[in-house]
């Protein structure tokens, strides 16, 4: 998530992805087939520290945490998939999204994310530098816009959720966006945005 920092930055939002509950198999919620945020206010969460997991951690927070009260979050610097085995062996419950759920793991089951509004999602965004003129990055983009034609062309509640994904996480860094000139920044991995 993050704003870029640097002036003249341009960003595409590319897709969108909704926020998946892993929960136990034998989980008072697993029988539900969506969960709402307030249902998940006394849980352990387990996190991975890598991606997405800081972007997922930063709509958690802004889910369930008030004054005085913040959710009980055990970050872990292991895998999305040895999170999923956590949580199927009882050590709590995760958030994902929706593409980290394909694959089955024993004892886990996967429930949408709401609150009153519908589904939480969290987007995916490429950025790069306005004056960049680089053949390469015109061409780049290009592809781009032919690959995901409705968000790049005005996708407005896909816009809506990107334009609050910016100030919901403005303060993140961004680096492993997409970048074909300036200090290297893990191009060509774009970074999720959230909406929360």
């Amino acid at each position: 998530t993050g704003e870029p920092t640097a002036r003249n930055m341009k960003a595409m939002p590319l897709w969108s992805e909704r926020v998946m509950v892993a929960l136990p198999e034998g989980h008072r919620l697993a029988s539900n087939n969506i969960v709402y945020w307030t249902d998940l206010k006394d849980e352990t969460f387990l996190l991975s520290q890598r991606d997405p997991g800081p972007e997922i951690q930063d709509i958690l927070l802004a889910k369930l945490a008030a004054p005085g009260e913040r959710p009980k979050v055990i970050s872990h610097d292991i895998s999305r998939e040895n999170i999923k085995s956590l949580v199927g062996a009882g050590f709590g419950v995760s958030l994902m999204c929706e593409a980290c759920i394909g694959a089955s793991y024993v004892g886990v089951v996967y429930r949408e994310a709401r609150d009153g509004n519908g589904p939480s999602r969290i987007s995916y965004a490429a950025y790069w530098q306005g004056d960049n003129d680089n053949p390469a990055l015109a061409h780049f983009l290009k592809l781009l816009e032919e690959r995901y034609p409705l968000l790049s062309n005005g996708d407005c509640g896909f816009r809506r959720a990107f334009a609050n994904a910016r100030s919901v996480a403005a303060k993140r860094s961004t680096i492993g966006a997409i970048s074909l000139a300036g200090p290297p920044t893990g191009w060509p991995v774009s970074r999720p945005r959230t909406s929360a």
